[in-house]
This record gives C-alpha cells, structure tokens and sequence, in this order.
C-alpha cells in the first residue's frame, strides 16, 4: 500500500487528522481486541460442550457414562441399587432378589451409609468386617459394608459384600425361608 492511500485509510477512521503511528496503534488495538473476542467466545462454547454431556454425576465415570442402572465405584461401573426398591432389606426384612446368574442370585440390601444396593447374595462372608464401605474395597469396586441383623450377622456387626454384577428389571420377593447369604 502506498503512502497516500495508507493516510487516506487514516483519515477515514478519525475525524481528527492522524499520524501514522496513530493510526498503526488504533489498527493494532482493534485486531487484539477482536482476538481477544474470539477467544473468549471459544471458551464459552467449550464450557458449554462441557455441560451439555447430559451424563449425571453418580453415573460419570472418568470419561465414561455408566448405563443406566450402573454407578461409577472405584473408576468402574458397577450396579448400584438396580430394581431394588429403596429401603430393601434382605437382611432385615423380606429377601428380594435383583438380579445374578442362575443359582447366584443377588439381593437388595441396605449399606452402613443408608444406600439400598444390589449385591451378590450366595457370596460367604465374615461378619464383623467393616464400618463403612470404605474398608470393603479388598472385594473390588462397588463392594459396601451391610449393616447386620437378621439374616445377616448380628445386628451389632456389619459384613462386606461385593455388587451384583448382572442385574434384573424388577426385583421380586426370594420365595420364604430364603437364606441366600452363608456366614463363615
């Protein structure tokens, strides 16, 4: 760009008369700002993104979404309380099963923390084991600490049991007598 045409561009921007350093710093000023407006306008798109992922807390799991049914424990995703209706407690009140493989079937049960879970019923266990299920994690992610009593240890002594790993649509009451938990 010549010379005249560079001062006529000046001139058009102001109606004062310019220099040329004047001008070079308004021109510089616009382009940064501009950038600046890009970039912020970047930013909020991918915090959006971000929002959007429609995956609930208890279900992320790193960067993954567990199914439906499933909870994130210990960076897996596990079954949480799958079809057991809340407050179930096979070892305190009428046995429901939730789901297992054929001679396995897993039960509703109620944790230390006051959660209702789904977990391996025909496992043997130790009663006394845990306080929280935080001292459960030996038997894998998603493992809880059950609050005795029952059919379940004694009721001042909690036991640790590991999640269903394969769990029903409903749960339906275990036929009565049913015992499927084995102290050892």
């Amino acid at each position: 760009m010549d010379e005249s045409r560079f001062d006529a561009l000046t001139r058009s921007f102001s109606p004062e008369p310019a220099n040329r350093r004047q001008a070079l710093r308004l021109l510089l000023a616009a382009a940064t700002a501009g950038a600046g407006a890009a970039s912020a306008t970047d930013a909020d798109a991918r915090g959006k993104r971000k929002r959007k992922s429609g995956c609930p807390s208890d279900r992320r799991c790193g960067k993954t979404c567990c199914p439906k049914g499933r909870i994130c424990a210990g960076g897996a995703c596990v079954l949480g309380q799958g079809a057991c209706p809340t407050g179930a407690d096979s070892c305190n009140f009428s046995a429901y099963v939730c789901g297992g493989v054929g001679a396995a079937p897993c039960i509703c049960v109620a944790t230390t923390e006051g959660d209702t879970r789904c977990v391996q019923g025909t496992a043997t266990y130790t009663c006394g084991s845990c306080t929280t299920s935080d001292d459960c994690a030996n038997l894998g992610p998603g493992a809880v600490c059950v609050r005795g009593g029952g059919t379940c240890c004694s009721p001042d002594q909690n036991v640790c049991l590991a999640p269903c790993l394969v769990g029903s649509a409903t749960a339906k009451l275990a036929p009565a007598g049913t015992t499927p938990l084995s102290p050892r």
